[in-house]
């Protein structure tokens, strides 16, 4: 089904350039600068506009192969400046062939750059545009998706942690035992009841032990 879409396309594009080169040769006038293959020149660098701008805007893939690859691929030409800029040449109008190369391929290169920042900026602003691409709305759903993992995980081992001494501390009472230090409220020392009678005197340091 894509062929026929750049079937479509490509029938657009071919007209459209063929138009707008009489268009643009119809105002060039006389002397050098009408030797100069403007129209050409523009349709190859609109094209390219189109281009990125098609590309900032990620399209689907069947809008991608009806006017990227159709219209984009008919409207711009790379025989037509080939050929022109041989003609430039043979001509004796070297300096005018090589300033067709060098300014072709600096403006279509500026155009795609220009179409694609353009148009990935103006989804990526404020209000009711996009806040992003895709990638980065899934970038950012994972690691808040994680966090929230994460924090939630904290919270669930506190409980257990707690509910287990809460348990502890409960059997404890129970059974008369003494409960571990760890389960004792902070900051508070061991009943010297509850203690062993060696643990109540303990002997300095270079003396020998009562026992």
């Amino acid at each position: 089904m894509n062929w026929l879409l750049v079937v479509v396309g490509g029938a657009v594009g071919a007209p459209l350039r063929y138009l707008t080169d009489r268009a643009v040769q119809a105002h060039q006038g006389h002397g050098v600068a009408y030797v100069f293959p403007w129209g050409t020149f523009t349709a190859n660098a609109a094209g390219s506009l189109l281009l990125g701008v098609l590309t900032g805007a990620a399209v689907s893939s069947p809008a991608h192969a009806l006017l990227a690859t159709g219209l984009c691929g008919a409207l711009t030409t790379y025989s037509t400046f080939s050929y022109e800029t041989l003609r430039l040449a043979e001509t004796g109008r070297a300096f005018l062939a090589a300033a067709n190369v060098v300014a072709s391929l600096l403006v279509g290169l500026g155009a795609v750059f220009l179409g694609r920042s353009w148009r990935a900026g103006s989804g990526s602003g404020g209000g009711g545009r996009r806040s992003g691409t895709g990638a980065e709305a899934c970038g950012q759903a994972y690691r808040g998706g994680r966090g929230f993992r994460r924090v939630s995980g904290g919270v669930r081992g506190w409980a257990r942690h707690h509910s287990h001494r809460v348990r502890r501390a409960a059997r404890s009472r129970t059974t008369g035992s003494v409960p571990p230090f760890s389960v004792l409220p902070r900051n508070t020392a061991p009943s010297p009841r509850r203690c062993h009678p060696c643990a109540l005197s303990v002997p300095s340091v270079g003396q020998p032990s009562p026992r």
